[in-house]
């Protein structure tokens, strides 16, 4: 520890200078580290350097259809203050965007996360797609989740055309209040039902 004398003789110690958000040159400096990126064999990182390690981004160096193969992105830039959006064909972070993504906010053709938009396929707390998984699922097609609805909904609370599980506003419902013909028929036709039958003639698909 330095210490250091007063005019009125008083010994102190000596407190270094810490580089704050309010400090001047401070933007200058992150936006040094920041852009100041590691490379590495498959991409690129990027994060500040002696501050606090709240930001992280990666981005590779293969691209498809224009956007990396690969990007995460987390936490919030400490230069523009606002939180980073991964964008790629596979997007990994807080909020994503891309053909596979993965984040508390996601949206692709293929989405996980906490609320999940996916084109084709969603799997999240909260999903919404063309098919759904979630414990609120939202389905074009299908959907399984605790509370579901879609043209084909498996549910404990069900809402749509056909549904199978517990009570349930759907056209036709297959549970222990009612037991619909159509639904029952409907979720007995599935692929996989005509292929075992045909198994045991010798027939194959």
């Amino acid at each position: 520890m330095q210490l250091n004398q007063d005019s009125n003789g008083v010994v102190q110690p000596v407190v270094p200078d810490v580089a704050t958000p309010a400090s001047p040159g401070f933007a200058a400096q992150v936006t040094e580290t920041v852009t100041q990126a590691g490379v590495i064999r498959r991409g690129t990182w990027m994060t500040p350097v002696g501050a606090a390690r709240t930001y992280y981004e990666f981005s590779s160096h293969l691209r498809v259809l224009g956007m990396p193969f690969v990007h995460i992105a987390w936490g919030r830039n400490p230069v523009t203050g606002k939180l980073a959006v991964a964008r790629g064909f596979i997007a990994i972070g807080q909020f994503a965007i891309g053909v596979i993504s993965v984040g508390q906010l996601s949206i692709g053709f293929l989405s996980v996360g906490q609320l999940s938009l996916g084109l084709w396929g969603a799997l999240g707390q909260a999903a919404i797609g063309f098919l759904a998984i979630g414990q609120l699922a939202v389905g074009l097609r299908a959907a399984i989740g605790m509370l579901a609805v879609a043209f084909h909904a498996v549910g404990m609370l069900t809402a749509g055309g056909t549904c199978v599980g517990g009570p349930s506003t759907c056209t036709h419902a297959w549970n222990m209040e009612r037991r619909d013909p159509v639904a029952v028929q409907d979720f007995k036709d599935t692929p996989f039902r005509p292929m075992k039958a045909n198994s045991r003639r010798g027939k194959r698909y």
